[in-house]
């Protein structure tokens, strides 16, 4: 069932932006959760588990981590094509032809800033003594914010290597008035990276993966300094999660880091990722036959996956993604969706040694390969790392980012009428969101990217 929604106009939500502000809740909260912050003083450590779980429930949205953060990367990519028979959802971002006023990047940036404010109000609310519990509550304020500040400076400015060029706007306090600047994206970076490292300072592994831990927070630092080239610390942080969670299971679901959690009552129903690719739902994303045909016959990712077969009113013995599926017959709940997984601290470490551990770096490459029962690799590469970050992190939001922080093209060989082949050198602006509109009128100190 999806949470009711209503809505309100909110001054300054997003960074001095006027805004639709969706205020969600469950049936049976007296407060909506993610508003507890904004409406009531946070004055206890119980105040402040409620108020992460609103925060949590902020992510969920369908134009963040219960839909876009998964299919934004796959379309604008290799991975995922939009049916000829469609609603007309993201089809303007996998042709690149959209703007300053699209829904889909202007959304995905209000929640993300939405979440932003969430973790601000918990990081500043003044509590002596606090429990387990509300000190655990504080680490995850920290750790949202910096994955939300992540999330933003990937989609809406350049990768790491243009480290001077314009990233986001930093959010770190509670001032509904304040107009800022863009910082670069180094700045951006640090901030992200001081607000783990007081994360991993204050957090235990007591949560379950529908909230930060310390391990899952330690996972995400390794991914930063990777997209960042410090390959030391994301090798050396991939190779502590890796010790405390060990060796990878043969079901991909039992590596999940962190996640975000659906139940028969809380999803985003209609509007989910799962929705959007089970052909019980809509069914508009297929994954493109050269995603396909990576992997082996034995691989149990390809039976596990995938199914092919027809698209209803479309393609004709096309490739259905079953990797997450509604809820059903065998389960009231949709398929939980992945934010960090354990296959990935294999590959990153792999990644970021291959140069100077090339031995153990093919190690950590075939671990991946192995769980899958996938044929495995005699060479240590980039190529080959990439290959394996393809198959096995399919629709989990990374492809995009794996191409473009790497300087690779985007070459659609499958599935593709429109924008068939995107050279990284000469279109790289064209690969950032253009920042939105209704922010640029609100901010006269927002500065708009270079291809707007």
């Amino acid at each position: 069932m999806k949470k009711i929604k209503s809505y309100k106009i909110i001054m300054a939500l997003s960074l001095g932006a006027i805004t639709l502000m969706p205020s969600c809740s469950d049936i049976l909260d007296i407060e909506p959760q993610q508003n507890l912050s904004n409406n009531v003083a946070l004055s206890s450590s119980s105040d402040l588990v409620t108020a992460a779980r609103g925060m949590y429930d902020l992510m969920q949205d369908e134009d963040y981590y219960g839909r876009s953060m998964f299919v934004l990367p796959a379309v604008m990519s290799d991975e995922m094509f939009i049916s000829s028979n469609n609603a007309g959802r993201y089809s303007e971002m996998q042709n690149y032809t959209f703007n300053s006023r699209t829904q889909w990047g202007r959304e995905l940036w209000k929640e993300a800033y939405e979440s932003i404010n969430a973790a601000n109000e918990i990081i500043a609310a003044n509590i002596t003594d606090l429990t387990t519990a509300g000190r655990n509550a504080k680490g995850e304020a920290y750790a949202v914010r910096a994955l939300s500040h992540f999330n933003l400076v990937n989609f809406f400015a350049l990768q790491y290597p243009e480290s001077s060029d314009l990233g986001i706007a930093l959010k770190t306090n509670t001032d509904p008035t304040e107009l800022p600047s863009r910082s670069s994206v180094e700045q951006v970076y640090q901030q992200v990276i001081n607000d783990l490292i007081e994360a991993e300072s204050i957090l235990d592994d007591s949560n379950n993966s529908g909230r930060f831990t310390k391990t899952a927070v330690q996972a995400l630092l390794a991914k930063v300094y990777l997209y960042s080239g410090d390959k030391v610390n994301a090798a050396d942080y991939a190779s502590k999660v890796i010790s405390t969670k060990g060796s990878l299971s043969s079901n991909w679901k039992n590596d999940i880091l962190l996640e975000i959690r659906n139940t028969d009552i809380d999803n985003e129903g209609v509007n989910s990722f799962a929705y959007f690719i089970d052909q019980r739902g809509y069914g508009d994303g297929l994954a493109r036959e050269s995603l396909f045909n990576l992997y082996d016959d034995n691989d149990t990712r390809k039976s596990d996956w995938y199914l092919k077969g027809d698209r209803t009113g479309g393609e004709i013995d096309t490739q259905i993604i079953t990797k997450f599926t509604l809820g059903g017959a065998t389960s009231p709940n949709d398929d939980n969706y992945p934010i960090i997984r354990l296959p990935e601290m294999y590959l990153i470490r792999a990644e970021a040694t291959m140069t100077t551990n090339p031995a153990q770096a093919l190690i950590d490459l075939n671990a991946v390969a192995n769980a899958r029962n996938a044929n495995t690799y005699g060479a240590i590469n980039l190529d080959n790392i990439l290959l394996e970050r393809q198959k096995e992190l399919a629709f989990e939001g990374h492809r995009l980012f794996d191409l473009i922080r790497n300087g690779k093209d985007i070459n659609r060989t499958t599935d593709c009428s429109v924008q068939c082949s995107l050279p990284y050198s000469s279109n790289k602006d064209s690969f950032v969101l253009p920042i939105p509109q209704v922010e640029l009128d609100a901010n006269p100190n927002m500065q708009p990217n270079p291809n707007q």
